[in-house]
């Protein structure tokens, strides 16, 4: 652990950065001229992920310029290799939510695949099922458009989207390497489904039926 902007352990908010990925115990210790008490929180009360850094070589055709997704539009030219955009850009989805996404590029010259992931379950990586969000098959667009629906298992919080863009059909994994494109990661915060339930009765409304007959409700 290091603590930053002059902090340390002795001061009541200090600020920290994790160094390395594992499960952390946090101690509070307090005291005054009458006596010392202290606190810990263990088994697992922080636990710290790791997302592998992908590689991939530079193109000024291959890549990423432009990230849309709700309130995320980020225009970054093509930087080509690996961006991490997850201090600095970042989306809000909620769950169960249906979102539209829109991958763009500066040229087309050539093919491009481009895929999306997120960590839904939150445990540093994209290979679990279901985070392989949108997949484009290779295609010499300037543009990419497709809906990703949140998952009701997915976990609330603040998660990772990584975004590779690939020369072609040329294979185009989470962690790479690509030979010829762009990989650029965002934050995510995912939040509760807000959308309050809505009834649609089947079936006639109003209806009738006769007296000393079975009737079945069509139900909702």
């Amino acid at each position: 652990v290091t603590y930053l902007n002059g902090t340390d352990s002795s001061f009541k908010n200090p600020l920290v950065r994790f160094d390395a990925p594992g499960v952390y115990e946090v101690c509070l210790k307090a005291s005054n001229s009458i006596g010392v008490d202290s606190m810990c929180r263990g088994g697992g009360y922080i636990t710290v992920i790791n997302y592998c850094t992908p590689s991939a070589g530079f193109s000024t055709d291959v890549g990423i310029s432009r990230v849309v997704l709700r309130s995320l539009n980020n225009l970054t030219g093509i930087a080509g290799g690996y961006t991490d955009f997850s201090n600095s850009a970042a989306a809000t989805l909620e769950l169960r939510s249906v979102n539209q996404m829109t991958i763009e590029r500066l040229t087309n010259f050539n093919d491009q695949n481009v895929r999306v992931w997120i960590d839904y379950n939150q445990d540093g990586d994209f290979v679990d099922a279901g985070e392989n969000v949108l997949t484009f098959s290779a295609a010499n667009s300037l543009s990419f458009r497709g809906s990703l629906t949140v998952p009701f298992t997915a976990l609330k919080g603040s998660t990772r989207m990584r975004i590779g863009a690939a020369l072609g059909n040329s294979a185009n994994a989470p962690c790479g390497p690509i030979n010829v494109g762009e990989f650029e990661d965002y934050k995510i915060l995912i939040t509760p489904d807000t959308d309050k339930p809505v009834i649609t009765l089947l079936g006639a409304n109003p209806d009738s039926t006769e007296a000393g007959y079975v009737y079945n409700d069509p139900g909702a």
